[in-house]
C-alpha cells in the first residue's frame, strides 16, 4: 500500500486545522470537493491500519482528533510513492543544479525502473521544449540561465509563501523547496523581504510584492549555486531610475547571501519588473472593465457627435483606444511621467479636431483621475485622425511594408494606423529590431524603421530600409515620398441623411423611406454608408428572460444566466468560471447604477457566439459587498463592437429612472422580452 503528497497534505492541514470545512480544504489545496472526499477516505483506511482515530464529519467540519503527528508522518512517509510531476520536478533539479542526469542513480533515488525514469525524462523534455529550454542528452544547454529561471517561476510561483514560514512543511516536500530551505536556513531571509518592500514601494504597486519576491528568491538561489545570466541577449529598454534603485538596494542582499549581481543581473531583474507591471496595467483594466468600456465607446460617441461622422463600425479604433487607454490608465494610476516628446506630436492643421477631443476627455477627467496634458491629448486625437482617413479614403494599396521598433507597442500601433490609412501601403506588422533576422521577409516590399539610423539592420534580401520618426513630421513624409509612398486622395463622402434634412427643410417630403431609397441607389458611390452597431438586445426572445420571485444566491442568480448560454452553445462553462474568478479577485465590478449587474467574460475565456440571458428579480439578491442587483444582463460576443454597444445600451437603462417602474407593471416574460426591444429602439 503506497501513500501520496495529497495525503501527506491533508495530514499537514489537519495538525494546523483538527476543524475545518469543506470549503477551506478545497482554497488550501487546490482541490475539488470530489477529490478531497475520496483521499480523506483514503486516509482514513490509513489511519485504521495504524489504529489511530479517523477523521470524521460533525455540523458540516472534518475534525482530526489525532495527538502524535510525528509518528503518523513518519509512517506515511515510509510508504510514499512520489507521482509522475514529483519524479519529474527531482529530474529537473538534477539537471537545472547538477549539469548533469545519471540514469542508473535516478532508478535508486526514485526507486522505479530504468524505462519508468526514461520515460519521465521524455515527458520533461517536452515540457522543457515548450519553454525554450533545449537539452542534449542528459544535459540541458549552455546559455539558457534566464529561460531556466523563467521556467522555475512559472512552476513553483503558487509556493513561494513556504520560505517565510519558521516552521518548514514535515514530509515529502517539492526537492526545489527543501534545497532552496536548506540553503537559506542559516540566511536572513528578511534582507531580501526588506529589499523587495523597497523596490516595491519604489514602483508604487503593491500588486506585484509576491512576484518579486519569489523572482528575487530564485535569482539569489540561481546565484549561490554560480549560475549566471551570461549577457542581456533580449536587449529590453530598461528603466535607468529603477535600475540604479536596484542596484542601490541590494548590497545588504549580496554580502549576506555571498553573491555579486552583475550589470546583466540588474537589468534582467529590472526587466522582469517592468514586464509584470505591463501584465499588472491589463489586470487593472480588467478589474475596472465595464467603466473603461463606456469610457472608449463615450469619448468616441462624443468626437462623433461634435464632427458628424460614425465611427461604430471601426474597430481599428476600438482596439487602438482600448490599448492606448489601459497604457493611460496604469500611468496615471502610478504617476509615471509621459515619455512622448512634444516635437514629435504636432497635430498642426488638425487643431479643431485636436479641441473636440480634448473637450471629451475633460468629461471624462474624473475617470481617468488625472488632468492630460497636450502631449497626451494629442496621442488619442491621431487615433481619430486615422479613424478619419478611413473613412475617406479607397485607393489601391500598392505596397508591402514592415515596421522595425524598438519594442514599443502603443507607438508602432499609432505608426502603422497613421501610415496604413494615410498612404499607400499595406502594414504588414510590426517587429522588434532584434527579431528582425527570425521574420520571413519574401512578401516585404519596404521596412519601416523607427530605430536609431546608427544601429545596423542586416537582412538577406535587397529591401529599401526607411527611418522615420514614430508621429511622422515633414521630413518624414518627404522620406516617404522619396520612395514614392504618397498620401491617398481623399475623395469627399456625402451623409444621406444630411441631405434628406436639407430636402426636408424646403420641400414637402411625402414618403421619407422612398426618398432615402431612391437617393442611396442614385448616388450609392457618393454617399457613405454610416451604420449603427448592432448590440445583443436586438435578438433577445423570451426564452432568454427569468423572473425570479423568491430568494437566491447571487452566485446562483449568475448561473441561472449562464447555463442558458451554455445550454443555447453559446458559450462554454469556462466562460461562466472566469465570471466567479473574477467576482474573487475584484469583486462584484460590473455592477453600475440602478442594481444592474452586466456579467461578462473575455471572448477567449469561452465565448461561442452572441448571446444574451437575462434575469430580473423585483426584489434584489445581495451580492459581495453588499451591492443589490435586481437586473442582470448576462452577455456574451465575438464581437467586441457590440459587446460595448450593448454595455452602452446598459448604461441607458441604469440611467432610467422609472425602469423598475414599468418593469414591476410586466407580468409575463414576454412583456419584459416586448419592453427590452422596445427600449433599444429609441
Amino acid at each position: 500500500m503506497k501513500t501520496n503528497r495529497r495525503i501527506l497534505r491533508l495530514v499537514e492541514y489537519f495538525e494546523r486545522s483538527p476543524v475545518v470545512n469543506l470549503e477551506h480544504l478545497q482554497a488550501e489545496l487546490n482541490l475539488n470537493e470530489n477529490v478531497i472526499r475520496y483521499e480523506i477516505e483514503n486516509l482514513n483506511d490509513y489511519l485504521e491500519l495504524l489504529n489511530l482515530p479517523l477523521i470524521y464529519k460533525k455540523d458540516g467540519n472534518y475534525i482530526s482528533d489525532i495527538r502524535d503527528y510525528d509518528a503518523l508522518i513518519k509512517s506515511l512517509s515510509s510508504i510514499y510513492k512520489m507521482s509522475p510531476d514529483e519524479r519529474k520536478n527531482v529530474l529537473f533539479y538534477e539537471l537545472a543544479y547538477r549539469n548533469k542526469l545519471n540514469i542508473t542513480h535516478m532508478m535508486n533515488l526514485l526507486d522505479v525502473s530504468r524505462n519508468t525514469v526514461k520515460s519521465d525524462l521524455t515527458f520533461l523534455k517536452e515540457e522543457l521544449e515548450s519553454e525554450s529550454i533545449h537539452m542534449e542528452g542528459y544535459k540541458i544547454c549552455l546559455n539558457q540561465e534566464r529561460e531556466i529561471r523563467t521556467f522555475i517561476f512559472n512552476r513553483w510561483k503558487n509556493q513561494f509563501n513556504i520560505l517565510r514560514e519558521k516552521k518548514l512543511k514535515k514530509g515529502a516536500d517539492d526537492i526545489l523547496f527543501q534545497r532552496i530551505s536548506n540553503d537559506f536556513r542559516d540566511k536572513k531571509i528578511s534582507y531580501i523581504e526588506e529589499f523587495v518592500d523597497e523596490v516595491i514601494s519604489f514602483t508604487n504597486n503593491k500588486d506585484l510584492s509576491e512576484i518579486f519576491y519569489l523572482y528575487t528568491i530564485i535569482m539569489i538561489h540561481r546565484l549561490m549555486h554560480d549560475y549566471y545570466i551570461s549577457d542581456n541577449k533580449d536587449n529590453n529598454p530598461v528603466d535607468v531610475k529603477l535600475y540604479q534603485f536596484i542596484k542601490d538596494h541590494i548590497n545588504k542582499v549580496e554580502k549576506e547571501f555571498c553573491v555579486n549581481l552583475t550589470t546583466h543581473e540588474i537589468q534582467d531583474l529590472t526587466g522582469v519588473l517592468i514586464g509584470y507591471n505591463n501584465f499588472y496595467y491589463n489586470q487593472l483594466f480588467e478589474e475596472n472593465s465595464i467603466k473603461s468600456n463606456l469610457f472608449v465607446a463615450s469619448l468616441i460617441a462624443y468626437v462623433e457627435n461634435n464632427l458628424n461622422v460614425s465611427f461604430e463600425e471601426d474597430n481599428i479604433l476600438l482596439e487602438g483606444l482600448y490599448e492606448h487607454t489601459k497604457a493611460t490608465m496604469y500611468r496615471l494610476n502610478h504617476h509615471f511621467a509621459n515619455s512622448i516628446n512634444s516635437v514629435d506630436v504636432d497635430i498642426g492643421k488638425h487643431n479643431e479636431i485636436f479641441l473636440i477631443v480634448k473637450s471629451g476627455l475633460e468629461t471624462l477627467a474624473d475617470f481617468m483621475g488625472a488632468e492630460l496634458n497636450d502631449e497626451e491629448i494629442a496621442l488619442f486625437t491621431f487615433h481619430f485622425l486615422g479613424a478619419l482617413q478611413r473613412l475617406e479614403e479607397q485607393n489601391k494599396i500598392i505596397k508591402r511594408a514592415l515596421l522595425i521598433c524598438n519594442s514599443g507597442y502603443s507607438t508602432s500601433v499609432l505608426l502603422k494606423n497613421i501610415l496604413q490609412n494615410n498612404y499607400n501601403l499595406e502594414v504588414l506588422g510590426s517587429v522588434s529590431i532584434y527579431k528582425l533576422k527570425d521574420i520571413d521577409l519574401r512578401n516585404v516590399d519596404i521596412l519601416v524603421s523607427t530605430v536609431n539610423s546608427s544601429l545596423d539592420i542586416t537582412i538577406d534580401k535587397k529591401i529599401p530600409v526607411i527611418y522615420i520618426s514614430p508621429f511622422l513630421n515633414f521630413k518624414d513624409v518627404q522620406i516617404l515620398r522619396d520612395y514614392g509612398i504618397t498620401k491617398r486622395r481623399n475623395k469627399p463622402d456625402v451623409d444621406v441623411k444630411q441631405l434628406i434634412n436639407i430636402i426636408k427643410n424646403n420641400c414637402v417630403v411625402i414618403n421619407e423611406e422612398k426618398l432615402n431609397e431612391d437617393l442611396s441607389d442614385l448616388f450609392k458611390n457618393t454617399f457613405s454608408k454610416i451604420s449603427r452597431t448592432r448590440n445583443l438586445f436586438e435578438q433577445i426572445n423570451v426564452e432568454d428572460i427569468f423572473l425570479i420571485d423568491q430568494d437566491i444566491r447571487w452566485d446562483q442568480m449568475i448561473y441561472i444566466a449562464g447555463k442558458h448560454l451554455m445550454d443555447t452553445n453559446k458559450i462554454t462553462e469556462s466562460y461562466i468560471n472566469e465570471i466567479f474568478t473574477l467576482i474573487a479577485d475584484y469583486g462584484p465590478h460590473f455592477i453600475i447604477k440602478n442594481n444592474i449587474g452586466i456579467p461578462h467574460a473575455r471572448i477567449e475565456s469561452g465565448a461561442i457566439s452572441n448571446g444574451i440571458s437575462i434575469v430580473f428579480s423585483p426584489k434584489g439578491i445581495i451580492f459581495p459587498d453588499g451591492q443589490i442587483v435586481k437586473l442582470l444582463i448576462f452577455i456574451a460576443s465575438k464581437n467586441k463592437a457590440e459587446l460595448i454597444s450593448t454595455v452602452l445600451k446598459c448604461e441607458e437603462l441604469s440611467n432610467n429612472k422609472d425602469l423598475y417602474k414599468n418593469l414591476k407593471q410586466l407580468t409575463s416574460k414576454k412583456d419584459l422580452a416586448d419592453y427590452f426591444l422596445k427600449e433599444i429602439s429609441k
